[in-house]
């Protein structure tokens, strides 16, 4: 079973992939303003 973290990264080496990933981080930080969530989607 693979990761979370490698999860993401396989699914941010497409750049649409990636594009839509944080765009959803921001969309989420702007609803639940959880900053400490959406600092470590940006940063995997």
């Amino acid at each position: 079973m693979r990761s979370y973290r490698e999860f993401v990264i396989e699914t941010v080496r497409d750049h649409q992939e990636a594009a839509e990933y944080l765009q959803s981080s921001l969309e989420e930080y702007e609803k639940d303003g959880d900053l400490e969530a959406f600092l470590i989607a940006i940063r995997t």
